[in-house]
């Protein structure tokens, strides 16, 4: 019975095995207005534009945008959307266009409803194709332009402009060539036997798809007519770039291209057949419109998969291996063995029902004899021709074994209890690793490694004597190992991914530093372009390294972006088949990778970067409200300037790249305040607080996974600073302090003036009365009495002759005394002081009988009628000579001496005596009855002289008197010195 269950499993055939591609698709749940969808184009900044049934929708790769009547539509119903010249986008529904300007949607009505087919720029106009004839848009409203003087129009589905400024019209009826003003059929009467359903260009080919015929290409200079061979021949509407044309059918899609036509079905991935449109964007992805399902981005062919729907009996897949034939065999986790043949589509299971141990299969291995070594929860098969056959491997193990590997006819077979090696005679239990729990078996000349979950450890093939030696490394958990053609051991643990160098130890290798989950390694293979591919709980890693250096690599990661049919890899289940394909088995099915066309998969165009908005406080705001200019994005400025208060500033922006939008990363600045960049984030805008006044600039860039780098978008952005730190603001609050200060200091300075000219006047006041106080002091009333006594006593004498002398002098004396008094302050030439000295020194002679003499010297080159001196100041000091120098003396006549000479600027006054002396002259003081009077003179002198010193503030100075000493230190005489300005006069 078991033989007749596996005769009739082997001759199973399976006869509908196809390869999945991968759709990535976007529906009302991922934002889409709404799921039918009418068209798909792209605009200058990389945005995705989606016509719905119910609204337009605007795609940067991750969000949608809708918009609807109440922006401007004038229906919701978005059938056509067109690109003029200018690049202003215009926008077809059933009740007229709509042209997009600056956020904002402009209406233009139609006079009735009418089906927007297709819409183009001819001469400067827009051209309207409707299932009733052709419209212009002349001004804000729309012409019908007739087909016949009878007003019969035309059915227009698709409008397409030639190199010879010819418009060209697909109509139900055929192709039409219109100049402007007449229609006439497109070079013959053979074209309008087509039911038209577009038209587009390749070059000097005009490509039209038809309902009912296929797709055509009329190459327009040879005048030939080909058509393409399709199974699919009701074409609703097609998209041509380059050399790929993209139909799309109520049977699903077709890709024609030079080398082949492919279909999109259900049966390869596509998710729903009936298409409305197609486009392929900038970076060649391929987006198709679908009637009910929202739109479908297509991954690419390099990635195909594999299910349970393909023939496979379990979508967990464990294990991978090929037979020479290129048969595959699939180990799967509780649904046996499954071989495959690709070319014959044929597939056959192999369960636990008709002879497999256990239906859990964890390895499968083919060695040179075509056999199929499958080790299971259970033990080991043989399988050979399609049969299992017994052995003594298949009797002897019956363990769990997860890895097989085969070394000079030596098989080495690893699980929970350690290794079993088969000589191909005898089965050996190796005691030394009866405590490892094997993940995986490696060998690589000569050297067994053993990843198991007690540690790395290797040993020799070669030597009979089983030596273990430990590689120490950071983790002990090891899933997979590997040798690369540099001899470096790649080691793949729960906790990432090591490796170890032959001369520099184990270094760490980071696949992808910012998902945890790429750092469990399942699977490690080399594959024989000498690559290190990775499977990971995070996809699957391909490492192109450099020969001469380990970190100098390219590394690339397959995900479910590039058409990975999930992102968790089975253990181990990593496999290259012997075309050079990549082969991974997923928790939810089998992928497989073509390496060949990875010039494609990756062929990443650089994000195209631009800014969405400025945001203050993190709100959005008129821009208009402050000064800005505006470049090519008319939408956000490129130059603003803000008040200081407005500070808090936040940056939006977007690098749009539809291949893969997730991994778009950015890096940004503000120049002169933080000139380093920013690390890599995918935030999508920067936020900077409390901006100090200044000048900068924002600048961001943008990055795909390959590292190709936007351009650097900038704003210049100006915070103003408040008014009171402004130049102007300094500058006038300077001025003013100036003049504040100024007009102190000038208070101030009047302030002292007047107090300094109170002052001054009550020293001339002081003074006023001080010379009044010296006049009174020379002319006294002892030294008036004593001269009228003098006189009497020359008259009594009958010396007449002295006494007119003495009277004469005396009157003069008075007079030039009372001539003084009335000078201006008391100030007198230098020469009639002089005189006065003299006067008065000639009457005392007299008076006191020749009992002394004088000398009065003065210097020559002193001008005596030009400098000004107060008046009166000699007499107190010859005064006091006479009184107290010279007159105490009993033996001899003694002397005055007056010198007036210039020092320095100055006029110095020396009055000296040969009399007795200052401490003879304190002696007498002493005694009250000596001297006839108590004189003032010489303390009014010192108080004129203090006054005069701050009237005019001029040097004056009073120096003694001071007793003079010969050298034995006898008294022999008095000096005074006084020293004063050429001009002393208190008014200046």
């Amino acid at each position: 019975m078991k033989l007749f269950l596996l005769f009739l499993t082997l001759l199973f055939a399976f006869s509908g095995f196809t390869q999945q591609y991968s759709f990535t698709n976007y529906t009302v749940d991922d934002g889409l207005a709404q799921s039918q969808i009418n068209e798909i184009i792209q605009d200058e900044w990389g945005y995705l534009w989606i016509g719905t049934e119910s609204g337009l929708s605007k795609f940067n790769g991750l969000d949608f945008t809708n918009y609807s009547m109440g922006n401007g539509l004038p229906d919701n119903k978005v059938e056509k959307i067109f690109f003029d010249q200018d690049r202003i986008m215009w926008v077809g529904t059933p009740k007229g266009l709509a042209r997009f300007d600056e956020d904002k949607f402009i209406p233009y009505f139609f006079k009735e409803p009418l089906r927007v087919n297709d819409i183009d720029q001819f001469q400067g106009k827009l051209f309207i194709a409707t299932n009733t004839g052709l419209y212009v848009l002349n001004d804000d409203h729309f012409e019908q332009i007739p087909f016949k003087d009878d007003a019969e129009n035309l059915y227009i589905r698709a409008l397409q402009i030639l190199d010879d400024n010819t418009l060209v019209c697909g109509t139900k009826t055929g192709i039409y060539s219109f100049d402007g003003a007449n229609y006439t059929a497109f070079k013959d009467s053979s074209f309008l036997q087509y039911n038209i359903s577009d038209l587009d260009m390749i070059r000097n080919e005009l490509i039209f798809s038809t309902f009912g015929e296929g797709v055509w290409n009329y190459h327009l200079k040879k005048d030939s007519l080909y058509q393409y061979p399709l199974d699919f021949n009701r074409i609703r509407s097609m998209y041509v770039h380059d050399e790929v044309i993209l139909c799309s059918t109520i049977s699903g899609g077709v890709e024609i291209t030079n080398e082949r036509i492919t279909y999109f079905t259900q049966e390869n991935g596509l998710i729903n057949e009936r298409l409305i449109c197609s486009y392929i964007d900038r970076e060649n992805n391929y987006w198709l419109g679908t009637d009910g399902n929202g739109i479908l981005k297509f991954l690419g062919k390099s990635i195909t998969s594999f299910s349970v729907e393909d023939g496979l009996s379990s979508n967990i897949v464990m294990s991978i291996s090929q037979y020479p034939d290129s048969t595959f065999v699939f180990g799967t986790y509780r649904e046996g063995l499954n071989e495959i043949d690709f070319n014959k589509e044929y597939v056959f299971h192999l369960h636990q029902k008709n002879g497999l141990k256990d239906n859990s299969v964890w390895t499968t291995v083919v060695d040179k004899q075509g056999r199929c070594w499958v080790g299971t929860s259970k033990g080991v098969h043989c399988l050979e021709h399609g049969k299992l056959t017994e052995n003594k491997v298949s009797k002897e193990i019956n363990a769990k074994i997860r890895s097989i590997v085969i070394e000079n006819n030596h098989y080495y077979f690893g699980g929970t209890s350690g290794i079993y090696r088969y000589d191909g005679t005898n089965v050996h239990f190796l005691e030394e690793t009866k405590n490892m729990n094997i993940n995986q078996l490696y060998v690589e000349n000569g050297t067994l490694y053993v990843a198991s979950r007690n540690g790395l450890f290797a040993m020799s093939t070669s030597n009979s004597v089983v030596q273990i030696d430990t590689i120490k490394i950071p983790e002990t958990n090891i899933n997979s190992v590997v040798v690369d053609d540099r001899k470096n051991l790649w080691i793949g643990t729960e906790n990432g991914l090591y490796v170890k160098l032959p001369e520099h130890g184990v270094v760490p290798f980071d696949l992808d530093r910012s998902d945890f989950k790429s750092k469990t390694i399942l699977g490690l293979i080399k594959s024989k372009d000498h690559n290190i591919w990775v499977s990971t709980m995070s996809g699957v890693y391909r490492i192109s390294g450099n020969e001469q250096n380990l970190y100098d690599y390219r590394l690339f990661r397959y995900g479910t972006a590039e058409g990975l049919i999930n992102l968790e890899s089975n253990h181990n289940a990593l496999y290259e088949d012997y075309s050079g394909n990549i082969w991974v088995g997923t928790s939810v099915g089998l992928a497989r990778i073509d390496p060949s066309l990875d010039h494609i998969l990756f062929d990443f165009k650089s994000p195209e970067l631009h800014f969405t908005g400025i945001r203050l406080f993190m709100e959005g705001f008129d821009y208009d409200r402050f000064e800005v200019s505006y470049g090519t994005n008319k939408e956000v400025p490129n130059a603003i300037t803000l008040p200081y208060n407005q500070n808090h500033l936040t940056f939006d922006f977007i690098g749009i790249n539809l291949k893969n939008p997730e991994s778009v990363l950015y890096e940004y600045r503000l120049v002169g305040a933080h000139d380093s960049w920013s690390p890599l984030s995918q935030a999508k805008y920067a936020t900077y607080s409390d901006v100090a006044p200044g000048e900068y600039e924002f600048q961001v860039r943008a990055t795909n996974k390959s590292f190709i780098w936007s351009e650097i978008k900038h704003i210049q952005i100006t915070v103003l600073p408040p008014f009171w730190k402004t130049w102007w603001f300094t500058i006038s609050l300077s001025l003013f302090g100036f003049l504040l200060i100024l007009l102190i200091f000038q208070v101030r300075i009047k302030a002292i003036k007047q107090k300094q000219e109170n002052e001054k006047l009550g020293y001339k006041n002081r003074l006023l009365f001080l010379e009044q106080q010296s006049l009174n002091a020379s002319m006294n009333r002892h030294f008036i009495f004593n001269s009228l006594n003098s006189i009497q006593y020359f008259i009594n004498s009958s010396d007449k002759l002295s006494a007119n002398k003495y009277l004469s002098s005396f009157a003069k004396l008075i007079r030039k005394n009372l001539d003084s008094s009335t000078s201006n302050n008391f100030i007198v030439s230098l020469q009639e002081e002089i005189e006065r000295i003299q006067l008065y020194l000639s009457l005392e002679k007299m008076r006191f009988q020749e009992k002394f003499d004088y000398e009065i010297n003065v210097a020559a080159d002193l001008d005596t009628e030009e400098i000004e001196i107060p008046s009166m100041i000699l007499q107190p000091f010859v005064e006091n000579s006479i009184i107290h120098g010279v007159l105490p003396l009993e033996d001899r006549m003694g002397k005055i001496h007056i010198n007036i000479f210039k020092e320095l600027g100055d006029v110095v006054f020396e009055v000296s005596d040969d009399g007795v002396g200052i401490d003879s002259t304190l002696q007498r003081k002493k005694d009250p009855m000596t001297g006839d009077h108590d004189s003032k003179g010489m303390e009014i002198t010192n108080r004129r002289i203090e006054l005069l010193r701050k009237l005019t503030g001029d040097h004056l100075m009073i120096i003694g008197p001071y007793q003079l000493n010969d050298t034995s230190g006898k008294p022999i005489g008095t000096k005074v010195i006084i020293k004063m300005g050429m001009n002393l006069n208190p008014d200046g």
